[in-house]
C-alpha cells in the first residue's frame, strides 16, 4: 500500500468507498458517521482540513456558541473513529483497493491505494461485477452537511442535477408490516433508502394513488436528528393504501413546512397551507396547519394516532386532501405495531445525539421537538438506576412541543442531575440552579432545585406529573424556564394514560 495526500485515486473511487464504510462499517456509530462523511465531502471538493469548530456546527448539530475548550466530543470521536478504521482496514478490510484513514495532527482525510494486482492468468480468471449504472456525486455540501443524511445515505439519495421531479409511478411493491417488522415510507422519494438514529429502515415512497412527488428545498430542519426524513415530499390530494396484516398501529405521520413561513421565500405563516388527513375515511385533522402545530417553518412535527387497524381488504387508508389555498402534503408515514386505545411511550434523551437502550429495553430516543436550550456532554458519573441517561445535558430556557392525543391524559415524568453547580463551581458561597416548569400555560413546578431533589449533586432526580391534557392543536409543550441560573434536565418520557372520561 502506498499513501499521498494527493489524490491518487479517481473520485469515483473514493466516493464508493466512503459510502461503503457509511453504510457498512459505521452504520451504527452515528457520530463516526457524521464526522467522516463532512470530511469526506471536503476531500471531494478539495478542502485540506476543517476546524474542530465546523466540524462540532457543521457535522454534529451543535449550536454556534460551541466551545471546543470546555466539550471534547470532536476529539473523542475524531480518535474513536480514527480506531474504527484501522480496526477494519486490519481485519474485514484488508483487501479493500481503496483505503480511507485519517490524518494525525488534523482534521483531515487520507487515502492508501493498493498496488494494481497482477495480470490475469489462465488459471486466474478475474470476474467483473455485475454492470451497474455509475453513481454521481453531484450534491451540494450544504445539503450533505444536514446531519444524518450523510450517514447511510449518500450512494442512495444522490441525484443528477438534471433529473427531473419524480413521476407519480411506484416502485415494485415490498413486504408489508408484521409485528416485528414496521412500515416506515419516505414520501416523494422512491428510490431513497435511510436508516435513522434509532437504527429503524426507511423505504422509498410507495402503495400511493395520485399526488406529485417534489424534492424539499435545502433547508436544515429544526428539532429532529434525521434531517433525510424531509428531504422530499408528496403534494396535492392522495391517497396511501397500505396493506398490513390483522392488529392494532400507531400512524405517525411527518411534516416540515418548508415553502411558508418565517425565512423562506413565500413568506407568510399561519393559515398559507391548511388540509386535512383521513384515516379509513374518518378525518383524523380537518384543519391541518403545520406551522401552527410545529410552532413555525422548517420545525419538524410528528401528528400520531393510536389504535388504527386495516380494513376489510387488508389495507389502511390515509388520504390527504387540499384545501382551496395550497396543496396538502406529507413527508414521511411511519406505521408501527401500537395499543389499542394509547399512544406508546415516548422517551427522549434529552440532549443525546444517539438513541439507547437501558437494561429493561426501553428505548430512549436522541433528542428531538425541541426549541432553546443548549445541550453540553456531562462525564462525571450519576448515581441513577439508569446513568447513561444523565451523560447529556439540556439547559438555558427551552420547551419541548410533545405529540399528543385530544382528548387523552398524559403522564410526564423528567430527570435531572446537578452537575455543575456544586461540582466546577469554585469555592464560597454556592449559587443554585433553580427553575419552574409549565405545560400548555399551567404551572406544574415551581422552584425546582435538581440538587435538593435528590440531596445533593451528581445524583438523580425525578419530578413526576398525572392528567396532563394537550392543548387544541393536540400537543403537550412543556417549558422549562429559569429563575435562578439555568433549567437543565436529563431524560423525559411522556406516557399516555387513555381517554379522559375513563379517569373519571
Amino acid at each position: 500500500m502506498s499513501a499521498t495526500k494527493d489524490r491518487v485515486n479517481p473520485q469515483t473511487e473514493f466516493s464508493a468507498e466512503l459510502d461503503h464504510l457509511l453504510e457498512t462499517v459505521l452504520g451504527r456509530k452515528t457520530n463516526q458517521g457524521l464526522i467522516l462523511g463532512y470530511l469526506g465531502q471536503l476531500y471531494l471538493s478539495g478542502e485540506a482540513s476543517a476546524k474542530e469548530l465546523a466540524i462540532a456546527v457543521d457535522a454534529l448539530g451543535r449550536g454556534p456558541d460551541f466551545d471546543p475548550k470546555r466539550e471534547a466530543i470532536v476529539r473523542v470521536e475524531i480518535h474513536k473513529l480514527r480506531r474504527t478504521l484501522k480496526a477494519y482496514y486490519a481485519g474485514p478490510g484488508l483487501d479493500r483497493p481503496t483505503r480511507i484513514g485519517l490524518a494525525l495532527g488534523k482534521y483531515a482525510i487520507t487515502v492508501e491505494q493498493a498496488d494494481a494486482p497482477p495480470p490475469a492468468t489462465p488459471l486466474e480468471v478475474v470476474i467483473p461485477p455485475p454492470a451497474t449504472p455509475p453513481t454521481t456525486h453531484t450534491k451540494p455540501l450544504l445539503w450533505v452537511l444536514l446531519a444524518v443524511a450523510v450517514l447511510f445515505a449518500i450512494a442512495n439519495t444522490a441525484r443528477s442535477t438534471a433529473q427531473p421531479p419524480a413521476t407519480a409511478a411506484a416502485p415494485p411493491p415490498v413486504p408489508v408490516a408484521t409485528p416485528t417488522n414496521s412500515i416506515r415510507i419516505l414520501a416523494g422519494s422512491p428510490d431513497r433508502h435511510y436508516v435513522d438514529s434509532l437504527g429503524h429502515e426507511w423505504l422509498g415512497d410507495r402503495f400511493f394513488t395520485g399526488g406529485r412527488a417534489v424534492d424539499t428545498p435545502s433547508a436544515w430542519i429544526h428539532n429532529t436528528p434525521d434531517q433525510v426524513i424531509y428531504k422530499g415530499h408528496r403534494e396535492g390530494d392522495f391517497l396511501y393504501e397500505i396493506p398490513l396484516p390483522p392488529g392494532d398501529y400507531e400512524v405517525r405521520i411527518h411534516f416540515a413546512e418548508t415553502l411558508y413561513g418565517k425565512d423562506t421565500l413565500n413568506g407568510g405563516g399561519e393559515a398559507s397551507r391548511l388540509f386535512q388527513v383521513l384515516l379509513n375515511g374518518k378525518v383524523a385533522v380537518s384543519h391541518m396547519d403545520v406551522i401552527l402545530h410545529a410552532g413555525g417553518s422548517n420545525m419538524a412535527l410528528m401528528k400520531a394516532f393510536p389504535g388504527q387497524h386495516p380494513e376489510a381488504d387488508g389495507k389502511l387508508r390515509i388520504r390527504f386532501e387540499s384545501n382551496s389555498n395550497d396543496k396538502a402534503f406529507v413527508n414521511a408515514i411511519e406505521i408501527v405495531p401500537g395499543l389499542k386505545d394509547k399512544l406508546l411511550p415516548f422517551r427522549l434523551a434529552v440532549g443525546a445525539p444517539t438513541s439507547h437502550v437501558d437494561a429493561k429495553g426501553r428505548i430512549w430516543m436522541p433528542d428531538r421537538y425541541v426549541s432553546g436550550g443548549r445541550t453540553v456532554e456531562r462525564l462525571k458519573p450519576v448515581q441513577a438506576e439508569v446513568p447513561e441517561l444523565f451523560r447529556y445535558e439540556r439547559f438555558g430556557r427551552f420547551e419541548y412541543n410533545l405529540p399528543a392525543v385530544p382528548g387523552h391524559q398524559y403522564q410526564l415524568n423528567v430527570w435531572g442531575a446537578e452537575q455543575y453547580f456544586g461540582v466546577h463551581t469554585p469555592a464560597g458561597p454556592k449559587p443554585r440552579r433553580v427553575f419552574d416548569i409549565f405545560s400548555n400555560g399551567v404551572a406544574l413546578a415551581r422552584d425546582v432545585s435538581l440538587a435538593d431533589i435528590a440531596g445533593g449533586p451528581v445524583k438523580a432526580a425525578h419530578k413526576s406529573f398525572s392528567h396532563l391534557t394537550p392543548d387544541a392543536q393536540g400537543n403537550i409543550r412543556v417549558l422549562f424556564a429559569p429563575t435562578e441560573n439555568y433549567a437543565a434536565i436529563n431524560a423525559l418520557e411522556l406516557i399516555d394514560e387513555g381517554p379522559t372520561t375513563r379517569l373519571h
